[in-house]
């Protein structure tokens, strides 16, 4: 980290980058005296990199001219590194012309001053473009403490997800894409006793860390099997539960929606039911003809709602996905048109022949290509299971 992040003092540091002496020093002599204000000079322009790395300045005041330069190749200089591109550059000249001064601002000078200006210009100026340039440092810090602690919280959630299943009656594997911040994604899959395993996807309304609190509460509830009252071989109670225990908060008009079902191995049915939340999807073994398993309940966040069970029989190597609807709402960049649902069900249906990960790389690919870019608007989250 540069030393003068680290300083705590509100100074004005000026660093002077000018081949005349008499110049450096009567603009020591105009700064100087003031107990804000650090001046150092540098006459070639050389030694002007090295001396803003070490220094530090809040401005920098170069002269327009350096004979060791050519034009406004200084400018570049400071303006194309990435340690000296954020400080505010004022230049010195004697030249009035538009259009050098034009040309100057063009290269990213911030300033231009006709050498030398009235003192109380001169320390105006040094003052103003200090403290626009400290409240940018301290901005910077404060969005890179931000963009740390959502890193964080997004990576805790991605840790609480469960691990993949390769081996076994019941294969299971997923996708996670967490969106530019944290979303309110989350699912899981578990043995809820021998002969039943449970499963579901919920999805927080908004983004941002209340929605990824949420996300991670009820995740953990459902995760620990921990809700008073309520059989988990029972989807449709479940939900009842979580409606209960999480009412829509009136403040933040957080909700969620959540598909949920559980699979009897010996009978080979599954049990489901939804609130709010996209159908599952199923395709049958051999076949490209895509059910939905649909999700008919409200979202969870209304008080007292009931929910009923639907049933269906599951095949040998039937597949099922799970999904939150970040997979399927994309905006194309060239038509600005979102897709249709079933251009989610094609991509899937014709992965038939594909190797399982593939699968559901090739949905991510298409996804990153129709936005137009590699991060997604929402979480990209669906699970694939075989039966």
């Amino acid at each position: 980290m540069l030393r003068w992040l680290l300083m705590s003092e509100p100074q004005c540091r000026v660093l002077i980058v000018d081949d005349s002496r008499v110049l450096c020093l009567s603009v020591e002599g105009l700064l100087g005296s003031e107990p804000d204000i650090i001046c150092r000079s540098v006459m070639k322009a050389k030694d002007a990199m090295e001396a803003a790395i070490g220094f530090g300045p809040t401005v920098i005041l170069q002269d327009l001219i350096m004979p060791d330069v050519e034009d406004l190749d200084m400018v570049r200089l400071f303006k194309n590194d990435p340690r000296t591109r954020e400080i505010p550059l004022v230049m010195l000249s004697s030249n009035d012309d538009p259009k050098v001064k034009s040309d100057s601002f063009a290269e990213g000078a911030n300033d231009y001053i006709v050498k030398l200006p009235d003192r109380l210009e001169l320390l105006a100026r040094v003052r103003y473009h200090s403290r626009g340039y400290r409240a940018m440092l301290d901005r910077n810090r404060a969005y890179a403490q931000i963009a740390a602690d959502l890193k964080q919280a997004g990576e805790y959630v991605t840790g609480q997800l469960p691990e993949e299943i390769s081996r076994g009656n019941i294969l299971a594997r997923f996708l996670f894409e967490p969106c530019a911040g944290v979303g309110g994604d989350f699912f899981s899959y578990f043995p809820i006793d021998k002969e039943h395993f449970g499963m579901y996807l919920l999805d927080v309304s908004g983004h941002g860390v209340g929605s990824c609190l949420l996300s991670v509460s009820v995740g953990d509830s459902l995760r620990r099997r921990i809700l008073p009252g309520a059989d988990f071989h029972n989807p449709g109670q479940v939900l009842e539960v979580l409606s209960n225990i999480y009412p829509m908060d009136p403040k933040t008009g957080k909700y969620f929606t959540i598909w949920y079902g559980v699979f009897h191995r010996k009978s080979r049915v599954l049990t489901y039911a939804g609130a709010g939340h996209p159908p599952a999807l199923l395709i049958r073994a051999g076949s490209e003809t895509v059910e939905e398993l649909e999700s008919t309940g409200p979202f969870i966040g209304i008080e007292g709602m009931t929910y009923e069970n639907t049933k269906v029989t599951l095949g040998l190597k039937d597949r099922m996905y799970l999904f939150s609807d970040g997979v399927y709402e994309i905006r194309d960049h060239e038509t600005g048109r979102m897709w249709e649902f079933d251009r989610l069900k094609r991509i899937l249906a014709g992965g038939q022949l594909l190797e399982p990960k593939v699968r559901l790389e090739n949905l991510l690919k298409s996804a990153r290509q129709s936005q137009g870019s590699d991060v997604l608007e929402d979480d990209f989250a669906i699970v694939e299971f075989e039966f």
